[in-house]
Formats: structure tokens, sequence, C-alpha cells
């Protein structure tokens, strides 16, 4: 990538993103694809579910940061806080609307990407720069409302195992390391071995599988928590700003926004850990 004007750069960075936003090939027995195709697509009814009360919205509202940065539709975190009742209440509507219908609108799934320099890494090369995407607030305030169902869920489901901290309140990384040293004195004590297997899943969040996570989440989540993942999954877009030009619209076919209340949900690796086929 040339250094050259802000447009070429972006249109660049867009090319880049472009092809880093597609699943991985897949390399299994294929009647489990097709098994994971048809069970996407085999999602049942609308059924009824709970409103969310003004209450609750004005509430997240005023947890809000304010010195969050804003996605493309430049509306803040200050801006949803100066809301009158009236407005709480519209948005609130708004919501609820989205619940029933189990619909994430276009508008609210375009990612503005900002690409930082990674440190030590050759500015010419795409690959040299980490994106930082940017969200709608309302549509990140609504995935926060709805996280308060679902993490009820995971936990009474036990979709996260014992052993898995991530992603999980109350589990930090500390946690882990102290659970590891304790593995190994107990194999001191026992003189036995103690082994640890280190995995770094490059571009985790970037090449999710669509219809494999919808297959995973199905058998535990409610219909209408299904429904709502997958309009918010699919059909995503995004544009690149660097400096003051904007690339054009470009689709997403695979992955998730790591900036996303769900997005670390959307990216549960549970089969991975105790599988036996997995190595």
């Amino acid at each position: 990538m040339a250094a050259g004007p802000d447009h070429e750069r972006v249109d660049a960075f867009a090319e880049h993103l472009t092809n880093v936003f597609k699943p991985h090939p897949y390399e299994g027995p294929p009647e489990h694809e097709k098994m994971v195709m048809e069970c996407s697509r085999k999602l049942q009814q609308r059924v009824p579910c709970q409103k969310i009360h003004n209450k609750r919205g004005q509430k997240s509202n005023t947890k809000a940061n304010t010195k969050k940065s804003p996605g493309y539709d430049l509306i803040t975190n200050k801006i949803l806080k100066e809301l009158p009742n009236s407005g709480v209440r519209l948005m609130t509507e708004i919501y609820n609307a989205m619940t029933k219908l189990q619909f994430i609108p276009p508008q609210w799934k375009v990612a503005q990407i900002i690409m930082l320099l990674k440190p030590g890494k050759q500015p010419e090369d795409p690959k040299s720069y980490r994106p930082i995407s940017l969200l709608p607030i309302p549509s990140k305030i609504y995935e926060s409302l709805l996280l308060l169902r679902i993490l009820p869920l995971v936990e009474q489901h036990k979709i996260i195992p014992d052993h898995q901290f991530g992603f999980r309140r109350k589990h930090a990384t500390v946690d882990q390391i102290h659970r590891l040293i304790n593995e190994i004195d107990k194999s001191f004590e026992s003189k036995e071995y103690c082994a640890s297997v280190f995995l770094d899943i490059s571009q985790a969040f970037d090449r999710v599988w669509h219809e494999g996570l919808l297959f995973k989440i199905k058998s535990s989540l409610p219909n209408y928590i299904c429904q709502i993942l997958e309009s918010f999954i699919q059909n995503r877009r995004f544009v690149v700003q660097h400096g003051e030009a904007l690339s054009r619209l470009c689709d997403i076919n695979a992955g998730v926004p790591q900036k996303a209340c769900w997005g670390h949900y959307s990216t549960l690796s549970t089969p991975l850990t105790y599988q036996p086929q997995t190595v």
C-alpha cells in the first residue's frame, strides 16, 4: 500500500478488510455442514417475549459513558443522556419493536472502522494496522438491555463451562493463573508431569462462521433471542475512515463486532476445549 492521499488509503484498507471478513473454508464432513446449515434455517416461529420498561431504558442511558466515541451516525452518549422522558419512551418503544420483530435495523449494523498502526510494523502493509470498530451507540444500549436476559440463561444452561474464564463476571485472568499454578502444585505433590498448551486463535472475531454460531446457541437460548442474534450478525457492513476520507460501504460476510456487547458471547469456543477430535 503506497503512502498516498487519504482516499486511496481507505480504499486499500477496505479491500483488505473485505478479504478478512470471510469465513474459513469448511474442512469438516459434508454431512455436518449440511446439518448446521439446515438447523440455522429451521428457527421456530416468533413467540411472545417480555417487554423492556422505560425505567430500564432510562437507567441504561444514565449509566452510559459519555467519553465513548460515537459511530458513523454521530449520536453520542451525551445526547442520549439529555433526552427528555418522552424521548426515552420513544427509544424504549423502538427497542420493544425490535424485540417483538426480532429485527436489528440495517442502519445500526454499520461499523465505522479506524485503522491504528501496530507498534514496530510497516505502515505500507494493511496487515500492520489494528481495526477499531465504532458502532452506533443506540444499538449498543439495546444490546446491553438484551444481555441482561442472556446472562442468566448462559449460567443456567452452562453454555460457558467452569474451566472457561473469558467473558464471565467475577472471572479474571489472575484467577485463571491461580488455577494453573494450583494444577502445577498438585502435579509436584503427586510427582507427575504437568503439561500446558497455549493457543492463540488468529482473527477469532473476524472469521466467526455465522451458521455454525447459530447452530451452537439454538439448543440453549430461547428462539426469540436466537432470531435477534441472527439479525444482529448477518448483513452487517462497514466503512473505513482515515483522516477526512471515508471508503465505500462494504459487506461483512463473517465475524462479529469486537466492541459489541454481544460480540464476546458470539465467539464462544466451548466445544474446542473438550472434544477429543479437536486436535
